[in-house]
């Protein structure tokens, strides 16, 4: 046997730490609490039969399940879930059987009720036909309009002459339009800035009217001259309307209109008589060529 544990009887154990305290010590040589403090001498027991010391240990601990075993369950325990599963199928098939009574009741079977076929035949009788012609298309016949062939100075003309005319149109209404200056330059605000938004529409008519001017054709030479003298008109109105926005402009961004009035209304009609007058002569000496045919 081991000496170590022929020795046990003098030997003891920290009551702190469980390490094995040599005989004499004062002291536990791991934790250091002393001994003779506690008053503690726990002290390991002989073993005075070698066989059995030398024999291993065979014990097995029980392991315990927290789930109580079948023998354990009561008979009301075991009872129990059957019972609440027979509770549960017996409300659903309650609630099936009463639910299809009540369908039954108030939605009569229909055998067609899901089928997603059309009930009414449809009419083919008309099928194909594309309906009632009365002139072919492309063809001369009476009545039928027949487009108009233009050379290309025909059509200059005619194009220059629509722009002549919306030429003298806006001429007019710029001079509506400065008499609404003078009445509504310290009008309300809504009505000035309706007024403003008039002018500057003129403003963008104006400038489509130039833009197709010197859009158009001008290869054959017939109108080139006529053609400059219109877009310079048509400059002479466009710095009217542009005097006209400027007063309008004034007008919006002014604290008071009726104190910057006479101011803003001096300008503008020195401005846009200079240039109303520059379009006058011009337009009373502007005649437009014939197209040569």
């Amino acid at each position: 046997m081991d000496d170590r544990l022929k020795s046990a009887p003098e030997d003891r154990w920290c009551p702190t730490c469980g390490t094995l305290v040599p005989p004499g010590a004062s002291a536990c040589p791991h934790c250091g609490m002393p001994m003779e403090r506690l008053g503690i001498e726990p002290r390991i027991p002989k073993i005075e039969d070698d066989d059995i010391a030398d024999q291993p240990t065979r014990f097995l601990p029980k392991l315990m399940s927290a789930i109580p075993s079948e023998e354990d369950r009561s008979e009301e325990e075991r009872v129990r879930p059957r019972a609440t599963l027979a509770l549960v199928v017996a409300a659903l098939g309650a609630v099936a059987l009463i639910g299809g009574f009540l369908l039954y009741l108030w939605h009569p079977w229909d055998p067609d009720f899901f089928d997603t076929r059309a009930q009414t035949p449809a009419d083919t009788s008309m099928e194909g036909f594309p309906g009632t012609v009365d002139r072919l298309q492309g063809q001369d016949s009476d009545g039928a309009t027949v487009s108009e062939s233009l050379t290309s100075d025909e059509a200059t003309h005619r194009a220059l002459t629509e722009a002549l005319e919306g030429y003298d149109a806006i001429a007019d209404e710029l001079d509506l339009e400065f008499q609404t200056l003078e009445s509504d330059f310290d009008a309300p605000y809504e009505t000035r800035e309706a007024d403003a938004q008039a002018a500057r529409s003129t403003s963008i008519e104006l400038s489509n009217l130039i833009s197709g001017v010197q859009q158009e054709d001008m290869s054959s030479g017939t109108y080139l001259s006529a053609q400059s003298e219109l877009v310079r008109m048509g400059n002479y109105l466009r710095n009217r309307a542009d005097a006209l926005t400027r007063a309008w402009d004034s007008s919006l961004s002014s604290d008071d209109p009726s104190a910057d009035k006479l101011r803003a209304l001096d300008e503008a009609e020195r401005e846009g008589a200079e240039y109303a007058r520059l379009f006058q002569e011009a337009r009373g000496s502007f005649a437009l060529p014939e197209p040569v045919s």
